[in-house]
């Protein structure tokens, strides 16, 4: 029940590099309100430095509507309702914050973990943003930090994606962090 147009797949006969790691890729930090998109330094919310990615009870939570956007995703609010709506290639999924489900039309897909709202931000588990749009995640327990991205699987063990990981660290470190 993903959005279909964020399913651009590559396919590569060569090794994958790690500038073609870093294109549609994501990269957060619990607690850290600058982020690194296609290997770059972005803020999450300049006018809100509270705005970052949490965990709670275990779980790696996300700021839906920047990563969604991040990905070119229109992304609504009906604060009647606390219901999301995701929208692109035709299609809107709505995610209400009162209750578990995604849903496209008539289908109804269970959320892993209960998305829940915090200083007016819905925030979602980082393995439910799936659910949402097609892509890939992996969450590095070692430094609290998550890969979002779009493409190919994301394989931790992959030379590209250890390379991708280490320029997105250096990107989001604080010394370039000081900047923003």
């Amino acid at each position: 029940m993903v959005l279909s147009f964020m399913c651009s797949c590559f396919c590569f006969a060569e090794e994958m590099t790690k500038q073609q790691r870093l294109k549609n890729t994501l990269y957060l930090q619990s607690g850290n309100y600058s982020c690194a998109k296609d290997g770059v330094l972005t803020v999450i919310d300049k006018s809100d430095k509270t705005v970052t990615p949490r965990i709670r009870e275990g779980v790696f939570y996300v700021p839906l509507r920047f990563v969604l956007e991040s990905f070119g995703v229109e992304v609504g609010w009906d604060d009647s309702a606390k219901c999301v709506t995701v929208s692109g290639g035709g299609k809107t999924i709505s995610l209400s914050v009162n209750d578990d489900e995604v849903r496209l039309g008539a289908l109804k897909e269970k959320l892993s973990r209960d998305c829940y709202i915090e200083n007016e931000r819905t925030y979602l588990a980082l393995e439910d943003v799936s659910k949402l749009i097609k892509c890939n995640t992996h969450f590095y327990s070692s430094g609290n930090t998550a890969v979002i991205a779009i493409g190919e699987s994301w394989d931790s063990e992959r030379d590209a994606e250890k390379q991708a990981v280490s320029a997105m660290e250096f990107a989001i470190s604080p010394f370039f962090k000081m900047f923003t």
